[in-house]
């Protein structure tokens, strides 16, 4: 599905050309939001007022074991 928020992985100050999500952004690996494209307009507001909008960093510190939460760090995008 090609709906909902895309990313692209930043590679020692270069982006990537393969295109990630929030579940599969590994851990330690910074991505750049670049497509909000499909998000209910509702969700798309609450995703940036979380730091997930278009141009924020995004960082996965934390992947728990079995399917559990993921911890993010976000910078925002100008």
């Amino acid at each position: 599905c090609n709906n909902g928020l895309r990313l692209l992985p930043i590679m020692e100050n270069q982006t990537s050309s393969k295109n990630v999500n929030l579940w599969t952004l590994p851990v330690l690996q910074t991505a750049k939001v670049v497509s909000d494209h499909g998000l209910n307009p509702l969700v798309k507001k609450r995703m940036t007022e979380l730091g997930f909008g278009l141009g924020s960093q995004v960082k996965c510190v934390e992947a728990l074991p079995f399917s559990g939460p993921r911890c993010f760090l976000t910078s925002r995008g100008e």
